[in-house]
């Protein structure tokens, strides 16, 4: 697989606008395997999510879970959907990210600390690793 370099310029905030961060887009043709490839990564590690509202500049975030998968869902193909789903607490939780429209790996040059950002139709979503080990995840 091959993926382009691009900067993502979204809200004040956002990860990707650190100089010392790498923005790699994925096309949208690989997205259900390089996000099958991103769970089985990641899984079961600690990770948080940052949402940012495009309309109303809100941004709002998760408390650390558990990953446990990343999935393109194009059951309805008309209204694509990433779910995300996590543990917390013993309790699955899945996160529903209607719409995507871009996705870019952020790479901080520490796999641990990489992040992953989805553009929606009206929100941007981060997917921060944590470098904490699962056990520590509340």
């Amino acid at each position: 697989m091959t993926w382009e370099a691009d900067r993502l310029i979204t809200h004040p905030q956002s990860p990707a606008l650190n100089p010392d961060v790498s923005n790699v887009v994925i096309p949208r043709s690989e997205w259900r395997e390089f996000l099958k490839s991103f769970s089985r990564l990641h899984a079961g590690k600690p990770v948080r999510l940052e949402t940012y509202d495009l309309q109303t500049e809100e941004d709002v975030s998760t408390h650390e879970a558990q990953l446990q998968a990343m999935e393109l869902d194009l059951e309805d193909e008309k209204n694509p959907r990433i779910n995300i789903t996590v543990m917390l607490n013993g309790k699955t939780i899945k996160h529903v990210l209607f719409l995507p429209s871009k996705m870019i790996l952020l790479l901080t040059g520490v796999r641990s600390r990489d992040a992953l950002q989805i553009a929606t139709m009206h929100t941007v979503t981060t997917a921060h690793i944590s470098p904490k080990e699962p056990e520590q995840v509340v």
